[in-house]
């Protein structure tokens, strides 16, 4: 009781500590990694890998409802200790917040399609998607098919085409 050793006059076995078996404490470390797995899963957690040189925005304080989540600016990290992330803005001036607060900077300019190509379009024309020509824009209005981006033609019944 509380570490004291009992005075009484009835007779007992000497009572030994009782240690902790190795066994127990490696099945408590893998049910608590399983745990933390399918947590992660679940949540789809990330892990988030920030390097020195990367260009991250930092997220900001929400003032108003039209505030944005992030920073217009993007931040360049200068240096990384396990969840602290030293930043540095455009104006030199530097700021420590944690990897939480912070998301990797994708230029617009360089965006790619889900196919890993890159695409310019401007107004006019748009390289990497495929047009139609007139006579294959005209067919399509008539029958109302049409494609969709994976390839597959879609018709409607018979009965609605005019």
């Amino acid at each position: 009781m509380f570490g004291r050793e009992i005075r009484s006059k009835l007779p007992e076995l000497p009572r030994e500590p009782k240690l902790v078996n190795e066994e127990v404490r490696d099945r408590d470390f893998e049910r608590k990694t399983a745990g933390k797995d399918y947590a992660d899963a679940k949540r789809q957690a990330k892990e988030i890998t920030l390097q020195p040189g990367d260009r991250v925005l930092v997220k900001q304080e929400k003032r108003d409802r039209f505030s944005t989540q992030y920073e217009a600016t993007p931040y360049e990290v200068i240096e990384r200790d396990r969840g602290e992330v030293t930043v540095r803005d455009p104006d030199g001036k530097m700021k420590k917040r944690n990897v939480s607060f912070m998301k990797k900077y994708v230029a617009e300019e360089a965006a790619t399609t889900t196919t890993g190509e890159e695409t310019t379009c401007d107004e006019t024309t748009c390289e990497g998607t495929s047009t139609t020509t007139g006579k294959e824009a005209e067919t399509e209005i008539k029958t109302g098919s049409y494609v969709t981006r994976s390839g597959r033609v879609v018709k409607p019944p018979e009965r609605l085409i005019y």
